[in-house]
Formats: structure tokens, sequence, C-alpha cells
């Protein structure tokens, strides 16, 4: 399967009947690529039409892009359109209750670093831990 990693007008692309009809939340997502842009390119054939990628798709239409990176695949048979459609969005696996405990946790910690950095607080932080260190 050829491949080109391409910028597109998100206006061209064609939006043909989908399997996920739920998008869920579009603007967690869109926040998302409003801080750290966008990750994986959404999927289109040749003939500009979206094989996968609708969430990603939307967010940037909600955040006022024009374009947006998109892995072009020269494919036309409807039956490998639909198999890769299926794939992106059956072969993943979400985060188990421990393991977004995990993340929860580590957000908290690059939080507080953060927060001991040198920043206002951060120096204010830093003092106040000094003095009680000293205290001890």
């Amino acid at each position: 399967m050829q491949k080109e990693l391409k910028s597109i007008e998100i206006k061209d692309v064609c939006v043909k009947s989908r399997i996920r009809e739920e998008l869920g939340d579009i603007d967690a997502l869109a926040k998302s690529i409003s801080e750290f842009g966008l990750i994986s390119p959404v999927l289109i054939n040749k003939n500009m039409v979206l094989i996968s990628g609708l969430r990603r798709l939307e967010a940037c239409k909600k955040l006022g892009h024009s374009n947006i990176q998109a892995l072009v695949v020269n494919i036309e048979d409807e039956n490998i359109l639909f198999q890769l459609e299926s794939q992106e969005n059956l072969c993943r696996k979400p985060l188990t209750p421990a393991e977004l405990d995990k993340g929860i946790e580590m957000k908290k910690r690059f939080a507080l670093t953060r927060l001991r950095g040198r920043t206002f607080l951060g120096n204010i932080w830093n003092k106040i831990t000094h003095l009680f260190r000293k205290k001890r």
C-alpha cells in the first residue's frame, strides 16, 4: 500500500457514512491539538475520502484550521476502506482504571515539579520548604 503524508484543505475532505456515530468530547481533543498539535494524521484515499480520523477532523474544524495533516493511501476498494476504518477503532485498548490512576499521579508530580520551579509560586514554595528544613 502506497502512502504519502500531505497537508490538505479540510474543506476538500469527503466524509461518507461512518461506523462511529458518537464523536465524544471533541472539545478535549481540540484542546489537546491546540496545545500539542495533531499527533496522528487523518487517513484519506486519493479521492479525498476520509478513511479514519473523523474526531481529529472535527476537532481541527472546531479550532478553525483550514488544513490538516493527512496520510493519503492509494486504495479505492470499499471493503478495504471499511476494514481500515474498523481497525483504527477496534484495535486499540482503553487505559485500565489502574493506568488512569497512575497517569493522574504522574500529572500531579509534573505539576508539583513545575510549581517548585523558577516561578513566583515556585520561589515561595522553595522558601517555605527551606524554612521547615532548618527547623528540624
